[in-house]
């Protein structure tokens, strides 16, 4: 794993300056700080604008941060992603950078696992990743990368059932469409894009999300294909506030007596789960495809 940040775009390293600042002012016992994703692998966005599926879009890869502390829960990721995006937010005000930084947060129980379970999403992070903070006091086992034909086998494992629960969700979303129950349908809406959404990344990364942020989630996928780009289209203001309720959608539908759902807005959002829909599994078909490809290479060269 690489230590030094110096290649990166000064931009960047200043960036990344304020997450650690950030995220160290906000956590303690943190033993490390991991940049992995596009920015690690130099095959990030800064700006890309363009047009797909009927709507303009923009498009800026987001900076994507591991954080190895002693103790860490479900709690100590949402306390930081809250505290640290918003400050940084407040920081980088003025300044086109990315936003929000999909945060990660794991203890190191957790990240030594993995690593001896060969976990792809961990050992590829190991392998690709750039340590920006090192407090010297945690040492991470060494990365033993699964073969193609096993990530193959696990993902023909665990992605299909998750995807046939989003059609599942999907098609009772479309029963409530015909029956005007707008409000109910889109929790049933929320349930199938997490459900697309986490189907891809079982499939491309191996890994299940904890949480239910669908723009988190979103965020995860936009970065591992750009066929996610412009699923969900926020340009005007009616787009916006049908993305935000299908967001809340997960909390809000069940619990809040005063959330409304209107027609207008369940047709945004019954619309777009349904490319969401297509582009997972066309997206799931390429990456199995990719495995396919790769395993056979692999296992040619053993010959």
């Amino acid at each position: 794993m690489r230590k030094s940040i110096k290649r990166l775009p000064k931009r960047t390293q200043e960036e990344l300056a304020v997450l650690q600042e950030l995220i160290l002012k906000y956590q303690s016992n943190v033993h490390m700080i991991i940049l992995y994703g596009s920015y690690a692998r130099g095959k990030h966005v800064i700006w890309e604008e363009g047009w797909e599926f009927g709507a303009r879009y923009t498009f800026q890869s987001d900076l994507d941060i591991l954080v190895i502390c002693e103790v860490a829960t479900a709690k100590t990721e949402e306390h930081i992603r809250r505290c640290v995006t918003t400050n940084y937010d407040k920081r980088m005000e003025g300044k086109r950078h990315p936003a929000p930084p999909q945060i990660i947060v794991e203890n190191t129980h957790t990240i030594t696992r993995a690593l001896k379970q060969k976990q792809y999403f961990y050992t590829e992070i190991i392998e690709d990743g750039i340590v920006f903070y090192d407090d010297g006091k945690f040492t991470l086992s060494k990365a033993e990368k699964p073969t193609f034909r096993q990530l193959k086998l696990y993902a023909e494992e665990e992605a299909p059932d998750c995807f046939h629960m989003g059609e599942r969700f999907l098609k009772l979303g479309r029963i409530e469409y015909e029956e005007a129950e707008y409000k109910s349908g889109s929790f049933l809406l929320h349930q199938a894009c997490e459900r697309f959404l986490k189907a891809f990344l079982l499939t491309h990364s191996l890994i299940r999300p904890k949480h239910h942020l669908l723009q988190v989630l979103d965020a995860m996928a936009k970065n591992r294909s750009r066929g996610f780009l412009n699923i969900f289209p926020t340009h005007t203001p009616e787009d916006k506030v049908a993305y935000d309720k299908l967001c809340r959608a997960y909390i809000e539908a069940r619990y809040n007596r005063l959330f409304t759902v209107d027609k207008e807005q369940y047709e945004y959002m019954l619309s777009r789960t349904e490319i969401l829909r297509n582009v997972t599994a066309r997206e799931c078909a390429i990456r199995m495809d990719y495995y396919e490809e790769m395993a056979k290479k692999e296992e040619n060269e053993l010959l």
